[in-house]
């Protein structure tokens, strides 16, 4: 199977545990396990800590960027633009793209937005909790703070794409509204449906349907108590989503944003990515077809990354 993930947060777990891309037996991702799939990509985040300054955070960023480029060989290929993905993959390297799960790290200075596209950024999550530079957070009701709206402006020009996971649904609704004027890329890469699990964190049917309308994608995440609103799941579960998400026209708008690493619990039945096999299988013993499964763990993402990188 091929396998392109939205998000996860090994990065950061990475520097703090002093690991490097390959042989993380304690981590949910690790890059030997590249070889298990016919094709691999990810999207790597590097999370903005709570309960900390923002500008502790943009340092801890930083020094998170300079982990990353010390660890890198000839095996892995940080990736800027669908070229760069094709390229690492015709010469045998493990691609990845770079994202910010937190955009409050810039403390109100617009410059830093151009030096995290300068070390790579190409995916900003605009928030992760509470208010903050941008705005408001999944648990609020406000949404995009003056700041906030000069970030999105910014990215736009940059060419960086606008995470809206973890958004208030205020903050949603600006971003659509600055998309009507702005050439802007609009994904949610880890976030699952409120229609089946109703929770701050999840979309809305009409949501969703705004960003495939954008020409954005949107991942489940295997959070558990983003998926069941008993905060305990299973495989069917994601299965469940993906399902819904279907039903409402998503089949070349859906993805996987597991959250590998950046959460404490996973669902019954998955220790790590080695199982992604075992959630194509169970979707595709669903009924769901093995095209849109197909769509689902890889084509979508790449034809994201294709139109706008």
């Amino acid at each position: 199977m091929r396998y392109f993930d939205l998000h996860c947060d090994t990065l950061f777990e990475m520097e703090k545990r002093g690991e490097g891309f390959f042989n993380m037996g304690a981590l949910a991702v690790s890059f030997e396990n590249a070889a298990l799939f016919d094709k691999y990509a990810r999207v790597m985040a590097i999370w903005t800590k709570s309960g900390i300054s923002d500008d502790e955070a943009y340092d801890r960023y930083k020094a998170v960027v300079s982990h990353m480029k010390n660890c890198m060989d000839d095996r892995v290929a940080l990736c800027r633009t669908h070229g760069d993905l094709i390229a690492a993959q015709s010469a045998g390297k493990i691609p990845f793209f770079l994202a910010v799960e937190g955009a409050t790290l810039l403390s109100g200075d617009i410059s830093r937005l151009d030096t995290l596209y300068a070390d790579g950024v190409r995916f900003l999550t605009l928030t992760w909790k509470d208010d903050g530079c941008i705005g408001g957070s999944w648990n609020t009701e406000d949404g995009l703070s003056d700041f906030g709206r000069k970030v999105v402006t910014r990215s736009a020009e940059l060419g960086i794409t606008v995470d809206l996971s973890h958004a208030s649904h205020k903050m949603m609704a600006d971003v659509f509204d600055m998309a009507k004027t702005l050439p802007l890329r609009v994904i949610a890469t880890h976030s699952n449906s409120d229609a089946l699990c109703p929770h701050g964190r999840n979309l809305t049917d009409a949501e969703a349907r705004q960003i495939a309308a954008l020409g954005g994608i949107v991942g489940i995440s295997f959070t558990p108590g983003h998926l069941n609103p008993s905060g305990t799941a299973d495989i069917s579960d994601i299965v469940a989503h993906a399902e819904h998400y279907l039903s409402l026209g998503l089949e070349n708008s859906l993805s996987i944003g597991a959250d590998f690493d950046g959460i404490v619990n996973l669902p019954r039945g998955i220790i790590n990515e080695k199982n992604i096999v075992d959630v194509e299988n169970a979707m595709k013993k669903a009924g769901i077809p093995a095209l849109t499964v197909d769509k689902i763990f890889w084509q979508n993402a790449e034809n994201f990354i294709k139109k706008y990188m």
